[in-house]
């Protein structure tokens, strides 16, 4: 089931999102995240988060090919933190479409989520990965 996609200026886009209970992810959240990884691929995006479609919890899916592989995640409660220079880096948003900017992006980061488990990870990614998160 694909979703539709908020876009600006629709003030939705700026509400906070909540954050998920720790160690807790029900069965309606894992089926939205499942929504939201179809929603992304019919709309040829690498990441979309929940307020894009509507919702205030603290969710995002990211699906970025590297190499011959693919970076994909469910990130609950998602901190992102930049690791050393940024560079601008061209990309779009499926919340303004037809619009390319070029943000200054940290090549690589540093980010702590937790897992579709309940489970909190961290790692560190750079590149397309980094650019997506």
């Amino acid at each position: 089931m694909t979703l539709d996609i908020v876009k600006l200026p629709d003030p939705r886009l700026r509400v906070p999102c909540t954050r998920v209970p720790d160690g807790v992810v029900s069965q309606e959240l894992l089926d939205l995240a499942e929504a939201m990884f179809e929603t992304l691929r019919a709309a040829n995006g690498v990441g979309l988060s929940a307020n894009q479609i509507g919702r205030t919890e603290r969710l995002a899916v990211v699906q970025v090919p590297v190499g011959d592989r693919m970076f994909r995640r469910t990130l609950f409660n998602l901190e992102v933190t930049v690791v050393g220079p940024r560079r601008p880096r061209h990309e779009g948003c499926l919340s303004i479409p037809d619009r390319v900017v070029w943000p200054l992006r940290g090549h690589t980061v540093a980010f702590k989520y937790m897992s579709d488990e309940g489970i909190y990870y961290g790692n560190h990614v750079s590149g397309y990965p980094a650019q997506a998160l």
